[in-house]
């Protein structure tokens, strides 16, 4: 198995109202919601929870994957 590591982003649903304050939002996001991380975001500040996600692909479909993409 291939895995790998990125970052997920995700629109806080426990957060209320305009995101000033980052580390508020990361508190929400990492206390009440099953995140690692959060920051504020956007014009219209919101706030949004981060968390490492991984991707896991078996050889075979990587290989496959790999050909796919290399002969468009």
């Amino acid at each position: 198995m291939v895995a790998e590591a990125r970052s997920c982003e995700s629109r806080s649903s426990k957060f209320k109202g305009y995101c000033f304050l980052s580390k508020n939002c990361k508190k929400v996001c990492t206390t009440r919601e099953s995140f690692t991380g959060g920051h504020c975001r956007g014009f219209i500040r919101r706030c949004q929870c981060t968390k490492v996600c991984y991707l896991f692909y078996s050889m075979a479909s990587f290989l496959l994957i790999s050909i796919y993409l290399f002969n468009e």
